[in-house]
């Protein structure tokens, strides 16, 4: 794990490669090898062993695999940032906002290169009186919903969910096509609470809008957050991003967080990018994160969590043992009980698979979301027995 972390960042000092070197006799590098794909770093990791003249100390088995496995995620990309554009272009020509984030724009923007960062969808945000609109277009041009809905139907789930996927004729290319960047979020995290904010980057010498350094330093956060920071890449991009932002308005960051009441999903990430990464921040910054006591007892069921090395719980085990977490991520009432009632009866991507209901009783979802996580529970104890 000490070999992961080091070999994780883009500056690797000569001073770390002599570490490196020494220890790189007594690995297991088949094990290496599978907490680089875990984590998701395995590309930087791969670069920054070639980089550094390591190579010949990989077994040549492992050296080969890992050569084919940043190939196939280098063609993955390449596919992706062409299709990305192609998308862009055309809701600019219906007249459609798009803000790409996350993907690509990410790995340019902490790299200046796709190589280096591995995904595996595109993310867009447009204006939620848009997705109607934007989800005839995409069809149009042979994109095809992961979720089969009528027209009439896409209102009233862009009302419960914040994204609908997409995935295009060859079933290589998958789009995250978002209104809100945080579901079921008391105070929307949406385009129009971005866009006076929203900056320009270039992509591929084609202009595009980009959110602000301040939005996407919270919404890695929040995103890391959510997904109890299960890999190592999503810590990464917060400490990269970071100190590749130097002039970051860490107040403007703070008051955003306030408004959308998740400052303590946001000195969560400060902390682990500081604790794991050394990364530097303001004094009022860090005064600010030491007030709230229930930072230190989170991290440390993160940490657990982040550097385990096998997943054996099922995802509805998972989602169930995470839930003291998600309760205690939230510091107000109102916001806990909103996550309890949203988690058991607020209708997610698979009851829209499960229960295809007629657009007219969307009510009955708050019905059927029980039931069907009841058969859920009942089908994975049947599975354990």
């Amino acid at each position: 794990m000490e070999l992961i972390l080091s070999l994780s960042r883009v500056n690797v000092s000569q001073a770390c490669s002599d570490k490196i070197s020494a220890i790189c006799h007594h690995l297991d590098w088949a094990y290496v090898a599978y907490l680089a794909d875990r984590h998701r770093v395995l590309p930087i990791f791969f670069s920054n062993i070639k980089k550094l003249g390591l190579g010949h100390l990989l077994p040549e088995i492992i050296s080969k695999n890992m050569s084919l496995q940043h190939l196939r995620i280098i063609g993955g990309n390449l596919r992706f940032n062409k299709n990305l554009l192609l998308i862009i272009e055309l809701f600019e020509r219906h007249k459609i906002p798009a803000v790409p984030f996350k993907g690509p724009l990410l790995a340019y923007e902490l790299y200046g290169t796709s190589d280096l960062r591995y995904y595996q969808d595109l993310d867009i945000l447009i204006p939620e009186k848009d997705v109607t609109s934007a989800w005839t277009i995409l069809k149009s041009v042979g994109y095809h919903p992961r979720i089969r809905l009528a027209e009439a139907q896409i209102k009233i789930y862009a009302k419960f969910e914040n994204e609908l996927d997409f995935i295009d004729h060859t079933g290589q290319v998958f789009i995250d096509l978002h209104w809100r960047l945080v579901p079921h979020s008391r105070y929307p995290y949406n385009f129009d609470f971005c866009k006076r904010r929203l900056k320009s980057v270039i992509l591929n010498n084609k202009p595009v809008s980009a959110l602000s350094d301040e939005d996407m330093v919270l919404y890695l956060c929040i995103k890391g957050c959510r997904d109890v920071w299960d890999n190592l890449e999503s810590l990464l991009c917060v400490a990269d991003y970071i100190c590749l932002h130097p002039d970051l308005d860490w107040h403007l960051v703070i008051q955003l967080a306030g408004i959308l009441n998740c400052e303590r999903m946001l000195f969560i990430g400060i902390f682990l990018a500081q604790d794991v990464f050394n990364v530097k921040f303001p004094f009022y910054v860090m005064e600010k994160m030491a007030a709230d006591r229930m930072i230190k007892p989170l991290v440390g069921f993160i940490y657990q969590n982040l550097f385990q090395p096998h997943h054996h719980k099922s995802e509805f085990e998972k989602n169930v043992f995470h839930l003291p977490y998600h309760f205690k991520l939230r510091s107000r009432r109102i916001d806990k009980f909103r996550f309890g009632f949203n988690r058991i009866f607020c209708p997610r991507k698979k009851d829209w698979i499960f229960f295809p209901v007629n657009s007219k009783l969307p009510f009955l979802y708050y019905l059927l979301r029980p039931m069907r996580q009841m058969i859920e529970f009942l089908s994975s104890k049947l599975n354990v027995s």
